[in-house]
């Protein structure tokens, strides 16, 4: 049973963190700048939990002085009773309303509106000592009128007045901020008015209100009133009206009675605070209410905020969920990856590579005599390099065993799931993808073996240029730029064997180009998924942002675990042009037989920023260093990336920047985890050209061990050819400290749990850059390791 319990608790979570997450509009910090000591889901998780505790300031600011939420909340330093005040007055209505909005149900068909007023014996302590002097002690002091969702008695929007209002009035307010089309609602005879209806009619609300007056003569006449006469028949559901009346009367006794404030426009903000409270109540069922107070408190923690500002402690929700569930490991396994699909392919090439393959594989995708060229030039290269003598042995990599292409037996670049066989359909469900794309993302490709098997991108994208196809369409339909910008200047042919090798055998892949002044404001997302034994995967990114365009693109990777070796050596090439943004998240999660050989550069020209966010997990072998190119004046990069190292592991990982022009900069932060005897290393190179004047780099590099058999290292290289540049470089090896793990067990946690907190704790500058679905999915797979529950 309790099982089932936390099962459940875990769907709705993951649930509630994607959909708060991509509705809100709340900055981490109000001030750009200032002191910045306390971030937004800090303030506001605590007056949650002062509005929770009904205490004064004065008795909440003593107790959360001894309480564990200093630690939940990463907090730096413990607000004093000013402070907190101070907090009350800087989130306003827009915002407030805006928290409510988010919890809203997913379907709402049936809604009800009822007014309420509180009277002086509903009045808090607080309101004691002012109650003579009212002439009318029994005057409400305050009305609220609530509309609310019958099915599911979820407060979907209010208003609320200090002063006598009539109800239609305060309905008028809440009709016209509707933006939920085609409902029905309910209210009593108070609201029965012309113009009422007349404003639910334009706002997408069948309003139905019984007329005033309710005498036999009354029925005899039609009420005057188009609106007020198509609606005077009343429902059957009508009877359901009653469940509004019940809500005003749970919050008069729960809530009310604990407002504090004396001013009118703090009232109403309380009183918002007191409806988020109890949406929170209505919308998660736990098992006590602990479970609720904890869980409501975990998601304003994690109030999610505009795609440039993501939260900044999200191992938190490790933290605070095991502690939920009495230190049960979260519902996740690497079943979900590892499970692998009976082969079902149109074509599969022999093991081994040489020209007849590479002429198959061009000749299956109708591709032009130029790409076909350039593929064979590549094969020549690829049989003159030399495997790379840094890093991991690649001894046991015996290239004649692969299969280099591998055809599923699927309809092409489909955009409807309908039209992808069940088996990979189902495959892909089970990564979340569909419902990825349903909450979040403005498009979707996936990839399985070497083809794409379904593509999307929503309309009002392509009505702006933006082009998501997959890269085999894309030499077809924009031969002129993908021959520009494929495999030229940003990743040569020659560049290493893999490079080579990718060039000649490439297939699949995603082609984006963002035009002029277009921002994508939501994630476009590629996953890419290898099922064969003996399998390669080959697929090409290549994306184009062009001046002024903003992009943000997510790519997935997994692979079922098999005995024989398998070779992932795809490329990314970026281009980021004059004034673009460009931001690259990705979790690579492949089994521990792939070797994960991976080639990812960006260009970036003048005032153009790159971002690489990179999680890589699994694989037996992983060499992997993003490279950017700053070629234009006041170019910028970003690197945030972790690795973790299991027993048989090694991660070798790294960045590679080089600033060729002047006033760039360049910010690395790398981190590596290593366990039962996994090796984890950080390999990186800044090169600063001469004349690059002005020019920043800072790198920081740490390893933690989390036993005494594994390795982390180290290797970082700086060429600097110019004198009038800031280069900083910081570094740190160790273990997790005895110390830590007897503070963190002296506030009551177990040694598993004090662990996962510090390895949390460690990689958080980098969690704190993914999405929040990814974040949550990267901070499950490192549990799940520390656990010894990943194969």
């Amino acid at each position: 049973m309790q099982k089932e319990v936390i099962n459940q608790y875990n769907n709705k979570l993951e649930e509630q963190l994607i959909k708060l997450f991509h509705s809100s509009d709340l900055p981490l910090h109000f001030n750009k700048t200032g002191n910045k000591e306390f971030t937004n889901y800090q303030r506001v998780s605590i007056i949650i939990l002062f509005q929770r505790s009904k205490k004064s300031l004065r008795d909440f600011v003593v107790e959360f002085n001894e309480s564990k939420w200093i630690s939940y909340l990463g907090l730096k330093k413990v607000p004093k009773k000013s402070t907190l005040h101070d907090w009350l007055t800087i989130f306003d209505m827009k915002i407030i309303r805006k928290m409510c909005k988010v919890l809203l149900p997913n379907e709402i068909t049936l809604t009800s509106i009822d007014g309420t007023g509180f009277d002086s014996w509903q009045r808090s302590r607080h309101y004691e000592k002012r109650a003579g002097e009212t002439h009318i002690p029994h005057m409400p002091y305050a009305k609220a009128d609530l509309f609310i969702d019958v099915k599911t008695q979820i407060i979907l929007d209010y208003n609320f007045i200090t002063y006598r209002e009539h109800d239609v009035i305060g309905a008028e307010r809440i009709f016209k901020r509707n933006d939920i089309k085609n409902i029905i609602g309910l209210g009593d005879k108070g609201y029965d008015s012309e113009n009422l209806h007349k404003i639910a009619r334009e706002n997408g609300i069948i309003f139905y209100a019984p007329t005033r007056k309710r005498d036999k003569r009354s029925l005899k006449e039609k009420p005057k009133g188009k609106h007020r006469r198509e609606c005077v028949d009343l429902p059957e559901f009508y009877g359901m009206r009653w469940i509004n009346e019940t809500i005003n009367s749970v919050l008069k006794r729960t809530q009310i009675h604990f407002l504090r404030s004396k001013k009118s426009y703090m009232k109403k903000r309380e009183f918002g605070w007191q409806v988020i409270l109890y949406n929170i109540k209505r919308k998660i069922k736990l098992s006590d209410k602990k479970e609720v107070q904890t869980y409501f408190c975990l998601i304003i923690i994690l109030c999610p905020f505009r795609t440039e500002h993501f939260p900044h402690n999200i191992y938190i929700i490790l933290t605070i969920v095991n502690l939920m569930t009495k230190n049960t490991v979260l519902e996740i396994s690497r079943e979900v990856y590892d499970n692998a699909n009976v082969e079902n392919l149109k074509f599969k090439s022999e093991v081994g590579i040489n020209e007849e393959v590479v002429r198959n594989i061009s000749k299956s995708k109708n591709e032009p005599e130029w790409m076909l060229q350039k593929r064979l030039n590549a094969l020549k290269i690829f049989f003159d390099k030399q495997l790379p003598t840094f890093g991991p042995s690649l001894a046991d990599l015996d290239l004649n065993e692969i299969h280099y292409f591998l055809q599923p037996d699927a309809k092409k670049n489909a955009t409807s799931w309908d039209d992808v066989p069940q088996d990979i359909k189902l495959t892909y469900e089970k990564l979340g993808i569909p419902q990825a794309e349903r909450d979040a993302l403005a498009g979707v490709g996936a990839q399985y073996e070497s083809e794409i098997v379904y593509h999307k991108l929503k309309k009002e994208l392509e009505d702006l240029g933006v082009v998501f196809l997959d890269m085999d369409e894309a030499v077809i339909q924009y031969p002129n730029l993908v021959k520009k910008y494929f495999m030229t200047n940003c990743v040569p042919v020659g560049l290493h064997k893999f490079s080579a090798l990718h060039a000649s055998v490439w297939s699949g892949g995603t082609f984006i180009y963002v035009p002029k002044n277009v921002k994508v404001t939501q994630p476009l997302q590629a996953y890419f998924r290898m099922n064969a034994r003996k399998g390669g995967q080959f697929e090409h990114t290549l994306i184009i942002a062009d001046e002024d365009s903003v992009l943000h693109y997510i790519e997935g990777c997994s692979a079922p675990s098999y005995t024989e070796n398998s070779l992932h050596a795809g490329c990314v090439e970026i281009h980021v042009l004059k004034n673009a943004r460009v931001r690259y998240s990705s979790i690579e999660n492949w089994s521990k037989n792939t070797y994960n050989l991976n080639t990812k550069r960006a260009v970036v020209h003048e005032n153009a920023v790159m971002e690489w966010v990179n999680g890589n997990m699994g694989s037996k072998v992983t060499m992997l260093y993003p490279c950017s190119v700053l070629i234009g004046k006041n170019a910028k990069t970003d690197y945030l990336g972790i690795a973790f190292a299991g027993a048989g592991q090694y991660q070798d990982t790294g960045c590679k920047v080089y600033h060729f022009n002047s006033n760039t900069s360049s910010k690395i932060i790398s981190k590596g985890i290593s366990k039962d005897g996994g090796i984890s290393s950080y390999r990186g190179l800044v090169h600063i050209k001469a004349g690059s004047i002005n020019s920043k780099s800072h790198v920081s590099c740490d390893g933690l061990m989390l036993d005494n058999i594994s390795t982390s290292s180290t290797l970082p290289s700086m060429e600097v050819k110019e004198n009038d540049v800031k280069v900083s470089h910081e570094a740190t090896i160790g273990k997790v400290g005895e110390d830590q793990l007897f503070y963190l067990m002296s506030r009551g946690l177990s040694e598993s749990q004090a662990t996962k907190m510090i390895v949390s704790g460690f990689i958080e500058p980098i969690v704190k850059e993914l999405p929040l679905e990814y974040a949550v999915e990267l901070n499950r797979l490192i549990e799940l390791e520390i656990e010894n529950s990943v194969c």
